[in-house]
């Protein structure tokens, strides 16, 4: 016998070098089993799944599912189940909670680009495929943060469920007769927001009447609970946008300083000038090595600033040029 309890999701994007996310479901069971089949509906890498009992590291199998192409099937070696504490409701019967762990190397990601050099934001959705607590968390990549959006009603199955939330968007996906409906859900009002390791990191709660709607599929015979399907909109922090415009300031205050000044008052030594240029290269190339997404193409911004530098250092020859 193996009985899901529960499941809780945490969900952290990644979008350079390549597109990923990194997935961590905790999940509790109540069995006499060793051996537990596990579901992982993606392509992945780096999988790895620990005992939250323990803290080691659990072996494990992977399988294809003949029943479910899209989906990768593991087996989990639990070794002695003696090791387990028994479960509250039969003492026959264990409590486990493992956390499994890995990389999505094919997320449903669209970016928002111009000309390949402008990137505004970027939309996504990850699904939930088994019994989820009424919390999961969201974790989005540096310099970027969740899209606020007007809170408008949305032509669902159930009208009486209003998206509450002004981040993300829940669907839940319940299959009646061969025919699948979609029911939104909504989420508290407040999500508590907090930064970790500098990412900015969500925490959300499904509200009390939507969460039920899930028990209750849950608890339905007629009702196959197909997944819960999670949408939402990254944007870059404004801070992020100047950084990325910072470099074409300095191009044309450079050029102004060019064109204003007659030839024989321009100087080669502009000091406040290269204290300005050091400093910003400096602390962009911190910004590429800690990771940091930014809106405008790394190599245009570093060509812009070469540019700005140039600009600021040879006042003289560019203004011998143009003349």
């Amino acid at each position: 016998m193996i009985d899901v309890i529960q499941s809780w999701w945490h969900s952290e994007d990644i979008i350079s070098p390549i597109p990923g996310r990194i997935i961590r479901q905790v999940t509790d069971f109540y069995t006499d089993e060793n051996i537990i089949p596990f579901n992982i509906s993606s392509f992945f890498v780096e999988l790895k799944v620990r005992s939250r009992f323990k803290g080691n590291e659990l072996e494990f199998i992977q399988k294809n599912d003949s029943h479910k192409k899209e989906n990768n099937l593991i087996f989990i070696n639990l070794g002695n189940l003696q090791d387990w504490p028994s479960s509250c409701d039969d003492e026959t019967l264990k409590h486990v909670r493992t956390e499994v762990e890995y990389i999505d190397i094919a997320p449903v990601l669209e970016e928002v680009n111009f000309l390949k050099v402008l990137k505004t934001s970027y939309s996504t959705s990850f699904i939930i495929n088994e019994y989820i607590q009424p919390e999961f968390q969201l974790t989005v990549p540096l310099g970027m943060k969740l899209k606020l959006k007007n809170n408008t009603s949305t032509n669902t199955t159930n009208s009486n469920y209003n998206n509450d939330c002004n981040f993300v968007e829940m669907l839940m996906e319940e299959e009646i007769n061969n025919e699948s409906s979609f029911t939104q859900l909504s989420l508290e009002k407040g999500t508590f927001q907090m930064y970790f390791d500098k990412k900015h990191k969500y925490y959300f709660l499904i509200d009390e009447k939507s969460y039920g709607a899930i028990l209750a599929s849950m608890n339905d015979s007629k009702t196959n609970l197909k997944s819960i399907q999670v949408y939402y909109n990254i944007v870059f922090q404004n801070r992020y946008w100047l950084v990325s415009l910072f470099p074409i300031l300095l191009i044309v205050s450079g050029l102004l300083n060019v064109f204003s000044n007659p030839i024989e008052n321009l100087s080669n030594f502009n000091l406040s000038g290269i204290i300005i240029f050091i400093s910003f290269l400096t602390f962009f190339y911190s910004l590429i090595r800690d990771g940091y997404e930014l809106p405008i193409n790394k190599k245009f911004i570093l060509a812009t600033i070469l540019i700005s530098g140039f600009v600021i250092l040879f006042p003289q020859f560019i203004k011998s040029i143009l003349i």
